[in-house]
């Protein structure tokens, strides 16, 4: 009897067993029929914004009750490039960085995050923005078109020197930082696409020496990268130097305010765009509706809609990272 009730309960823990593994493998397999199934996504709790999309991306957390995180592009970047395993991600950032996160991630054998890939919120052009009695002066010492990089050749150079007022001083442009802001890199990587003249850069074309003169002439000629006094925009609003801002036009929208009519905003060729994405880790579940919340608090601000086809005048992403390193050591 007692051999009996022994083999009885040994023959129910093998099809309890039996069955727990099997709605396992159910889970985490492909069904009878060929039908691949997934694990459930995980929730996010949270949206990491870079400060560009702060106001939009609070408007719509709080309608989905999201924790928001104001983040630089560029810290973020450094973070999630190193997590082993960062959990849930809602990232609101701009085009090329979930790329970038990637692209070090790949280079340090760890598996990609964003590779499902983002979705399109808004754009706003890359421009040249200061007040417009400077900015003439400079259009007509470049030949009828501001550029970057005639405006590298001319930085930190006597505003007498180009055919300007001796009261202005020096040529101060500016631009936010390229190591921390996303605004910051894609306007710097459009002033090195402005003095090659081609987006097809590498990391070997950098090493140029006349380039390398240039971008050291440029970058130190610039008086402010912008920190907790402000971007640079802010400051030529309030402040004699710089003279001449890269930013987006959203951020020359948003802020120009009554000051406006004084400014010149030109869009300096290779144009260029930010765009603003939303990216999502992979297994992470994202709000119905969240995207679409934020493209429409972008685009009834001062944002245009996503571009169709957007323009070009920004290289590859991975080369965004080479001049990260590259503006870093120029600055020193």
């Amino acid at each position: 009897m007692l051999v009996k009730r022994l083999v009885a309960a040994l023959v129910a823990v093998a099809l309890v067993g039996g069955a727990l593994w099997l709605r396992s493998s159910r889970d985490d397999t492909a069904s009878d029929d060929g039908t691949a199934t997934t694990t459930t996504p995980s929730p996010a709790q949270s949206i990491i914004c870079v400060p560009e999309l702060e106001a939009a991306c609070r408007a719509a957390a709080a309608d989905e009750r999201l924790t928001v995180t104001v983040e630089p592009a560029g810290d973020t970047v450094d973070r999630l490039a190193a997590a082993d395993n960062p959990g849930p991600v809602l990232w609101a950032t701009l085009a090329s960085f979930p790329e970038l996160v990637d692209d070090l991630r790949g280079r340090a054998g760890r598996a990609p995050l964003f590779a499902a890939g983002t979705q399109a919120l808004a754009s706003s052009k890359l421009v040249l923005v200061g007040r417009t009695p400077q900015m003439e002066v400079l259009a007509a010492h470049c030949g009828g078109e501001l550029t970057w990089r005639c405006l590298g050749d001319v930085a930190g150079r006597p505003w007498t020197d180009i055919g300007g007022q001796a009261a202005w001083r020096d040529v101060k442009p500016a631009h936010e930082a390229p190591d921390s802001s996303g605004t910051g890199l894609l306007t710097f990587a459009n002033a090195v696409v402005s003095w090659f003249g081609r987006t097809d850069i590498g990391t070997v074309d950098l090493a140029d020496e006349a380039f390398q003169d240039w971008v050291r002439r440029l970058e130190r000629s610039i008086p402010s990268f912008g920190g907790p006094q402000g971007t640079p925009f802010d400051q030529l609003l309030l402040l004699p130097s710089p003279n001449v801002v890269g930013t987006t036009e959203a951020e020359v929208e948003a802020k120009a305010g009554a000051r406006r009519g004084e400014l010149t905003v030109t869009y300096p060729a290779p144009m260029a765009q930010a765009d603003a994405v939303l990216a999502s880790a992979a297994g992470t579940s994202v709000p119905d509706g969240l995207a679409a919340s934020l493209g429409e608090a972008l685009q009834a601000g001062t944002w245009d809609p996503p571009s169709a086809a957007p323009p070009g005048g920004l290289p590859a992403p991975p080369v965004l990272q080479a001049l990260r390193q590259l503006w870093t050591g120029v600055v020193r």
